[in-house]
């Protein structure tokens, strides 16, 4: 999903004209899901996901240091939108995980490393202190241990 979600900011990038973004910092709804093999999903706003690379700056968010290279047919750098706390947890929430305050711009490799990895404590510890305090203005209440958890 996460790949369709790139390939579909690509196209909206050389589309339109990239504006300014500023975080709502507020509880959103959770508004629709779909079921895909007999599961429900949240449903991703593409838009969402390319807001949350326009305030990151198409930078990864971890400031590893690793080379950024550029989108194609853009300026851009290719960096992958990312939701801190997973949307296969949506239902233990009362509000919408697919907030900009839960998506955070990563390198490649960043991004890989939190799906599969075998350990993503340091890159997830720093992005939660990052968005601690945002994701609780949008009702995402979780510890670091409860993320931790999400992601073994």
């Amino acid at each position: 999903m996460d790949i369709l979600i790139n390939e579909d900011i690509n196209t909206i990038i050389n589309e339109e004209n990239i504006i300014n973004f500023e975080y709502k910092c507020k509880p959103q709804k959770i508004i629709e899901t779909k079921v895909e093999n007999n599961k429900k999903l949240l449903l991703r706003d593409k838009r969402k996901a390319l807001n949350a690379l326009i305030k990151a700056d198409f930078q990864c968010e971890v400031n590893c240091g690793n080379k950024l290279f550029k989108r194609k047919n853009s300026d851009k750098n290719n960096t992958e939108v990312h939701h801190l706390v997973p949307t296969r947890y949506y239902e233990n929430f009362e509000f919408s995980l697919d907030v900009e305050e839960n998506l955070v711009s990563l390198c490649s490799n960043c991004h890989n490393l939190l799906h599969y990895g075998d350990n993503p404590t340091e890159i997830l510890k720093k992005l939660y202190d990052k968005r601690k305090n945002l994701l609780e203005l949008c009702g995402i209440n979780v510890t670091f241990d409860e993320l931790l958890k999400m992601y073994k």
